[in-house]
């Protein structure tokens, strides 16, 4: 019987999942309580989506077998898949009662606390999971993505940038490196390594949305789409792709279906702010601006510190002749986010409104300083100063002519 449960084992780890799950019953037919071999059709039944299923296989194992920690560990995993955070922290802590010095205890610990949102109790588990491991790509990597949460993105670009040095074949750090890559506007890099992601994984949902995002950003609408919804027809259940997939189709301009993404997505996840603010952003495209202005609303009560949910709301107060309002929202949005260029702009253009042109370029310069392809600044500058403009401004406004791709208005 252990051969046979070695040759599942060795299917399992080369992905023949068919295979190895046959034998696994098999050996359940024959032995119902196989504590080993419910554990691992467990994890075999949790790498293939069916996490529900998982748990009930390792719950048995676990009452067969209460000492053996890899069982709690991979039970905590599954129940954070079926969205069981708690319970998912309790296996962890249960683990690490039999064996406090167990590093993957420590990483399973640290993703179901950031998880619950405790991301500063996650970050310390990580740690704590590579101190004792310190070759532990993966812990390496979920510090990565704990740092990014809290917005310490330069040490989370190092942590995801050391995991791949650890494991250079890790798909989900070069994924997370570059969507992090991506939010730093640093496109060229990130494509590399989002790409490199979905070839190590195909069947990576997460890696073809991240993809997805990076060809969206560089205007490659169609190939962007065609990730989304392959990573949809993976996991079908995922918020944020669905919203990015609205993302996409709002930007090509096919409202109705993208707010359907959105709606979606929301139905998904409905505290996520980002949603909210992406869905509000349709709704006021759509000319819908009193729905808008609920669902900023909202985003802003599931996270104050939005920037570009202030900046949203603001617009739409600024349409509303609410110039106050918006001017509040925008020094908010400006607050959380120094270097927002287009809170500094919509600003600039409520100076214009009020006649004061002088306050205007200066807030639209300090736009540009932040974004230096910020076409739009340029433009409203130009409009203003006429034949006044600096010959600077006006060589750069040539070359602008020659380049692929500009800020958005």
């Amino acid at each position: 019987m252990l051969a046979t449960l070695a040759n599942a084992v060795q299917l399992h780890k080369e992905s023949k999942f068919d295979q190895a799950e046959l034998i696994y019953r098999n050996l359940l037919d024959d032995e119902p309580d196989y504590a080993e071999a419910l554990h691992l059709l467990g994890v075999l039944l949790h790498q293939r989506g069916q996490s529900a299923k998982a748990i009930r296989f390792i719950r048995r194992a676990v009452v067969l077998e209460p000492q053996i920690p890899s069982f709690y560990c991979n039970l905590a995993e599954a129940c954070r898949a079926t969205g069981d955070l708690p319970e998912a922290v309790a296996n962890s802590q249960r683990a690490l009662r039999l064996q406090p010095d167990n590093a993957d205890a420590h990483n399973h610990l640290g993703l179901a606390l950031q998880g619950l949102g405790k991301r500063d109790e996650a970050v310390a588990s990580y740690e704590h999971a590579l101190r004792l491991r310190p070759g532990f790509a993966l812990a390496q990597n979920n510090l990565g993505s704990a740092l990014r949460e809290l917005k310490r993105t330069e040490e989370a670009e190092a942590a995801f940038r050391e995991a791949l040095r650890q494991n250079p074949n890790l798909s989900l750090a070069h994924s997370n490196l570059g969507q992090l890559l991506l939010e730093q506007g640093k496109l060229e890099e990130s494509l590399p390594h989002c790409r490199e992601a979905v070839r190590l994984q195909p069947h990576f949902a997460e890696g073809l949305s991240n993809l997805g995002n990076v060809l969206r950003a560089q205007d490659n609408l169609a190939e962007a789409k065609e990730c989304y919804q392959q990573a949809m027809a993976l996991r079908p259940n995922v918020a944020m792709i669905h919203n990015n997939l609205g993302q996409a189709l709002q930007e090509e301009g096919n409202l109705d279906q993208a707010l359907e993404c959105y709606r979606k997505a929301l139905t998904l996840d409905p505290n996520s702010a980002r949603i909210e603010c992406h869905y509000a952003s349709a709704l006021a495209a759509k000319e819908l601006p009193r729905e808008a202005i609920e669902h900023y609303r909202r985003a802003l009560k599931l996270e104050p510190d939005w920037a570009e949910a202030h900046n949203g709301l603001g617009h739409l107060l600024q349409e509303e002749n609410d110039f106050e309002g918006a001017v509040q929202c925008y020094r908010e949005a400006l607050r959380i986010k120094p270097n927002f260029a287009d809170a500094h702009a919509n600003i600039a253009n409520i100076h214009a409104e009020r006649g004061d042109l002088a306050a205007s370029e200066a807030s639209y310069r300090e736009a540009l300083q932040h974004d230096p392809d910020y076409v739009g600044a340029y433009a409203v500058l130009a409009t203003h100063l006429r034949d006044k403009m600096p010959a600077e401004d006006v060589a750069t406004m040539q070359q602008f002519l020659e380049r692929e791709h500009l800020s958005d208005w």
